[in-house]
């Protein structure tokens, strides 16, 4: 979907690729405050929209920075 956005525009315009660009920003802002409020060995639960989930999961695997574990394990 955000690529399909991004392509919104036409000559030197990019009202679609401005807004990816923020929405990948704001994600990148949540997940920044997220490695602020944690140390190594914290445990989270991060409760947070279906929009936003997808990007931080993302950020968080690439970083290096958290192991990621289902929450139903927990939930049940």
């Amino acid at each position: 979907m955000y690529f399909t956005i991004a392509r919104i525009g036409a000559g030197s315009r990019y009202p679609g690729a401005n807004w990816v660009e923020q929405w990948y920003g704001r994600n990148l802002r949540i997940f920044v405050n997220l490695t602020r409020l944690t140390q190594e060995g914290d445990r989270i639960f991060v409760l947070i929209g279906a929009g936003h989930a997808w990007l931080l999961r993302e950020f968080a695997q690439e970083s290096g920075f958290y192991e990621l574990v289902d929450p139903l394990l927990y939930l049940g």
